[in-house]
C-alpha cells in the first residue's frame, strides 16, 4: 500500500461458498484514524456496473436470459408500475433503458425498497423502454411482443 498510495483496503478469500478469510488492512480515509475494517463499505465508482454485470452473467444459465423479464424469474421483484415489473429484463437494468430515473439506487446506504417502490418514469424518460415503440398496453390491451435477441443485438445494444 506504500509504494501505490492506497490507504486501505480489504480482502475476502471465499472457497466453495464460505468465506475462509476477511480482513482489513490500512485506512479508510489519508489523514484519519478510522481504519478498514471486513465491514468497511467501498464507493466502487464506475466499476460497479462491470463488477454487478459480472455476477449477474455468472447466475444466468442461458445468453437470453439477458432479455427475459425479470418478474418471471423474481418472484419477490416489483416496481411501481406493474406493466414494467412484467417486462423490464436484465439487459434494460444494466443499460438503463428500464425508466427509472438516473443513478437510481445509488444513493449512500439504499435498501433494496428503494429501486422496488422507485417509479419506472421520469419527466425525461416518460415510458419504459418496451413501450417507447408501442402506446403503453391498457388492462383491454395484451402487451407488445418483445423483440427478438438477435434484433435487439443488432439495434445497438452494448
Amino acid at each position: 500500500m506504500r509504494r501505490t498510495g492506497v490507504p486501505g483496503l480489504s480482502v475476502a478469500v471465499v472457497h466453495d461458498d464460505r468465506v475462509v478469510y476477511l480482513k482489513g488492512f490500512g485506512l479508510r480515509r489519508t489523514g484519519e484514524a478510522a481504519t478498514v475494517d471486513p465491514d468497511t463499505v467501498f464507493q466502487l465508482a464506475s466499476l460497479s456496473k462491470p463488477v454487478s454485470s459480472t455476477v449477474v452473467a455468472a447466475t444466468l444459465t442461458d445468453p437470453a436470459a439477458w432479455d427475459a423479464p425479470l418478474g418471471d424469474t423474481l418472484p419477490g421483484f416489483a416496481l411501481k408500475d406493474p406493466w414494467v415489473t412484467s417486462h423490464v429484463t436484465a439487459a434494460d437494468l444494466f443499460s438503463h433503458r428500464s425508466g427509472l430515473p438516473d443513478h437510481a439506487g445509488e444513493a449512500s446506504k439504499t435498501s433494496a425498497t428503494t429501486v422496488r417502490t422507485s417509479s419506472a418514469t421520469s419527466a425525461s424518460n416518460p415510458s419504459p423502454p418496451s413501450a417507447r415503440a408501442t402506446p403503453t398496453p391498457t388492462s383491454a390491451s395484451p402487451p407488445p411482443p418483445r423483440p427478438s435477441p438477435a434484433r435487439t443485438a443488432s439495434a445497438g445494444r452494448s
